[in-house]
């Protein structure tokens, strides 16, 4: 791929992030109950590659997407580029051709002891021994077991306070059901922060008793 195609899908892929327009891979799963903006899934098993930093929530978030996005952008020791757009070819430092791959959404971030973990998803077509092996030491690859989660959708910038909300929400949604819940909010984001926001898809995730 020339410069010039490299600049009109990177301006492209700008603009659909901003619309909202969602073209990255998700995981499959299959729709249990939904009403309302709710809804219980059941995933399978998902690999993974996950970091984890300290300080402030915003700090963290920044550090540890940084630290993932080098890694599925070629800082691994196969040199593969797995981007964040529609799979396209592009060619790596040494002059051989790199496969881009779209990397699912969401992205995920939570507190564990203290730290701030965050977790991206990895593409359908990889498995344990055919996924790129990270460069830096930060990055940890494994796997999502097979869960049951309740989720409820909302649009908007991802605030605190919605993170709050939507949760108290969740849960009471969930209590309604007659489910037990056995983890706490997770909340997920599908689109980039730059993405217009009433046209965002944010999520937040509760794994519950199948």
């Amino acid at each position: 791929m020339n410069a010039f195609m490299g600049a009109v899908m990177g301006i492209l892929a700008l603009i659909e992030g901003t619309l909202g327009i969602r073209t990255s891979e998700e995981p499959k799963y299959q729709s249990v109950v939904k009403e309302d903006g709710f809804e219980i899934r059941a995933y399978p098993e998902l690999l993974i590659a996950k970091t984890s930093s300290g300080g402030t929530e915003n700090e963290a978030s920044n550090r540890n997407f940084r630290t993932l996005a080098g890694y599925i952008f070629g800082k691994n020791r196969q040199g593969e580029k797995i981007g964040m757009t529609a799979p396209v070819l592009m060619p790596d430092k040494a002059g051989k051709k790199g496969e881009e791959i779209g990397m699912t959404a969401p992205v995920l971030q939570k507190e564990v002891d203290g730290k701030f973990e965050m977790i991206f998803i990895m593409p359908s077509r990889y498995d344990r021994s055919t996924l790129p092996q990270p460069e830096s030491p930060e990055i940890e690859l494994g796997t999502l077991p097979a869960r049951t989660l309740a989720t409820i959708r909302f649009s908007g910038v991802m605030t605190d306070k919605a993170i709050a909300e939507k949760s108290t929400q969740l849960l009471a949604w969930i209590e309604k059901q007659g489910r037990k819940p056995v983890s706490e909010p997770i909340p997920a984001q599908y689109d980039p922060p730059f993405a217009i926001p009433f046209l965002r898809r944010n999520e937040i995730h509760v794994e519950i008793v199948p």
